[in-house]
């Protein structure tokens, strides 16, 4: 017998249609690995039948030097089993025109994070050559293959700041970084991430959200199997190493009381002068209202710019909002929609039909 949460995956049947992310954190508990195999196969399949994408590339590994010492890694290695610290520009233009010859059209350049400062043998390598960095000589290299090979070079360099994105960013049309996992508990001692700086979730997060701001393309994935729980998998799950609440903790208030109306608040904020964000993701938001909603509670909707009155119309299309919808406009709020008449009008203008 399917266990209920299994049993209600079964029931997707619009191609494409995915979890929830209550569903996707519910089967954290499934004990049943072959029906977790198998509805897996199937919310795949129906999404993408037997389509796989993939992108030619050639694997440039421009140095397996490494300042973090994950306990996993095959990949990295110290200076002295090593021949040298870092691979030389003919060496990197040899593999890529060969990756030419073979139909490749990207370069896909993998190295350890920031090595120089851990080790001697990288700084002097690198001031040999004429860099200060890695990420400089990384910049030098890219150039020299996309300029001479046509491939397409695609950087993960490792976490990086706003200004190390922008320097790369000239010279890669893609750039990534794997997350690998959302579990501080695994930079603890004793676990695999302890001793490595760069792999604290909230540095890398961090680097993810910078490419964001910039409109960088970023490809990114987290690591299975070292050492992490499934519930640690989701980058959204609830616990002890996040204070946000998941959307049935926060309105256990209105199932309790049941009131005519309570406000739902379309979007996360980042308002007034201090560091307080509000997130609420569209899944999030999608998910109260669809309690509210079995609850038999109308929401009145808060909007506090045109993004979040765009939001709430779409609820509305997707049957998540009843009509006709009540709204409350929020302005003079910093820094969300000014207190004047003409963005006043603009939003009133952009109400649906029927709307209070």
């Amino acid at each position: 017998m399917l266990s209920p949460i299994i049993d209600e995956l079964q029931q997707l049947s619009e191609p494409g249609a995915l979890p929830t992310p209550e569903q996707a954190l519910a089967l954290a508990d499934e004990p049943d690995t072959a029906a977790l195999a198998s509805i897996a196969a199937t919310v795949r399949d129906r999404g993408f039948h037997n389509i796989v994408t993939y992108s030619k590339k050639v694997f440039i590994p421009l140095t397996h030097l490494c300042r973090d010492v994950c306990h996993y890694c095959t990949f990295a290695q110290v200076p002295r089993k090593i021949k040298a610290p870092f691979m030389t520009v003919d060496e990197v233009l040899e593999i890529a025109r060969e990756g030419a010859k073979l139909g490749c059209k990207e370069a896909l350049f993998t190295l350890g994070e920031k090595p120089e400062l851990r080790y001697k043998a990288a700084r002097t390598a690198l001031a040999e050559m004429g860099f200060e960095t890695t990420l400089d000589y990384l910049a030098h290299v890219a150039e020299a293959v996309h300029t001479q090979t046509g491939l397409l070079p695609h950087l993960n360099p490792g976490t990086m700041t706003p200004e190390e994105l922008q320097q790369l960013r000239p010279l890669s049309p893609s750039m990534g970084i794997m997350l690998e996992s959302t579990s501080e508990r695994l930079c603890e001692k004793g676990m695999p991430h302890y001793g490595s700086p760069d792999k604290a979730p909230g540095v890398r997060l961090q680097t993810l959200e910078h490419a964001g701001v910039a409109r960088i393309p970023f490809t990114t994935g987290i690591l299975i199997g070292i050492g992490e729980t499934r519930r640690e998998r989701d980058p959204m799950a609830f616990g002890n190493a996040t204070d946000i609440a998941s959307a049935e903790d926060r309105i256990v208030h209105v199932k309790e009381l049941l009131p005519e109306i309570c406000t739902l608040d379309c979007g996360t904020f980042n308002f007034g002068e201090g560091n307080y964000v509000a997130v609420n993701t569209v899944d999030t938001l999608r998910d109260m209202a669809k309690r509210m909603k079995s609850f038999g509670v109308k929401p009145e909707v808060e909007v506090f710019d045109f993004g979040n009155l765009w939001f709430a119309k779409t609820l509305l299309e997707e049957g998540l909002l009843d009509p006709p919808p009540l709204y409350q406009l929020c302005l003079g709020i910093p820094y969300g929609a000014e207190a004047n008449t003409a963005t006043m009008k603009g939003m009133v203008d952009n109400l649906p039909e029927g709307a209070i």
